[in-house]
């Protein structure tokens, strides 16, 4: 019986231009307006943050891993949510 290996994609995210790629890739599924603003590198983590708001700036941040190059979380304002409002 042979063996199947089961490749792991394993990349390092070293720019903010592929981080922010990466965001973006992953936002245009859900949002036909995609527009990157920003993107910072924290300790081992990207957070690109891209304007998702047809109409209105809406800012979604997108946390991608840079060991992994995994998308860990991100986050959209509800519409009419401003940003960094508390509730």
């Amino acid at each position: 019986m042979k063996e199947k290996k089961m490749l792991q994609r394993e990349e390092r995210v070293i720019s903010a231009d592929k981080a922010t790629q990466l965001a973006v890739d992953f936002l245009k599924r859900y949002y036909s307006y995609v527009k990157p603003t920003k993107a910072t590198k924290d300790n081992h983590m990207w957070i690109v943050e891209v304007d998702v708001g047809l109409f209105l700036t809406k800012i979604a941040k997108v946390y991608i891993d840079v060991n992994t190059a995994r998308i860990t979380e991100y986050n959209v304002p509800e519409a009419g949510e401003l940003p960094g409002a508390k509730s």
